[in-house]
C-alpha cells in the first residue's frame, strides 16, 4: 500500500520547537501539569493527575488530499499519542488519524491521512501517568505525492507488454 511521501511545502510553522510560539496549550480541564517549550523541545509533564495533555496547531488542508506528518520523540515515560484532529476551540481531539507510542518508543513516527476538512490540527499529546513526561523533538507535516517514481513505486516504458528501454 502507498502511504505517500511528504513533499509539499511544510505547514507547520515553529516544528523544530526553536522558539516558545506558534503552538496552543491543551490541558484538558487539568492543573498541575506544565507544557513548555524548552531546549529546542516540546515538553508535556503531568501533574498529580494522568489526562490527555498537550499542545496543537492548526493549519490549511484541502479536503481530499493526503498528508504525511512525522514527528521526533525523543523521551515518554508512558503513553504518548500525536495524530491530527479538528483543533479550535481548545479541544484537540486527533479524529482525523493518530499514532500511539508506548514508554520508551523514541525516535522518529508517522503518520498519513486524509484531509476531510479545510483546517485541521497537528495535535501532540502526553497521556502519561501522574508526572511522567512526554518530549517532542520535532514535527513536520506536509502534503503527499503518490505516483510514479514515489513510495519505491517504479514505472517503466512498456509497448504491447513488454518493457522498452527507450
Amino acid at each position: 500500500v502507498s502511504t505517500g511521501v511528504g513533499t509539499g511545502a511544510e505547514l507547520v510553522t515553529n516544528g523544530d520547537f526553536a522558539t516558545d510560539s506558534d503552538w496552543t496549550d491543551y490541558t484538558n480541564g487539568t492543573t498541575g501539569g506544565t507544557i513548555t517549550i524548552t531546549g529546542g523541545e516540546l515538553v508535556i509533564t503531568q501533574g498529580s493527575n494522568s489526562v490527555w495533555m498537550g499542545a496543537f496547531q492548526d493549519f490549511a488542508t484541502v479536503i481530499g488530499k493526503s498528508y504525511v506528518m512525522s514527528v521526533d520523540i525523543t523521551q515518554t515515560e508512558g503513553a504518548s499519542r500525536f495524530g491530527a484532529g479538528t483543533g479550535g476551540a481548545g479541544d484537540p481531539t486527533p479524529d482525523r488519524g493518530y499514532t500511539d507510542v508506548t514508554a520508551g518508543q523514541t525516535g522518529t513516527h508517522y503518520l498519513t491521512f486524509i484531509a476531510t476538512q479545510t483546517t485541521t490540527a497537528a495535535v501532540l499529546l502526553n497521556g502519561a501517568g501522574a508526572t511522567k513526561a512526554a518530549k517532542y523533538g520535532s514535527v513536520s507535516l506536509k502534503e503527499a505525492s503518490h505516483g510514479a517514481n514515489i513510495d519505491g513505486v517504479q514505472y517503466f516504458n512498456t509497448l504491447n507488454a513488454n518493457t522498452v528501454t527507450a
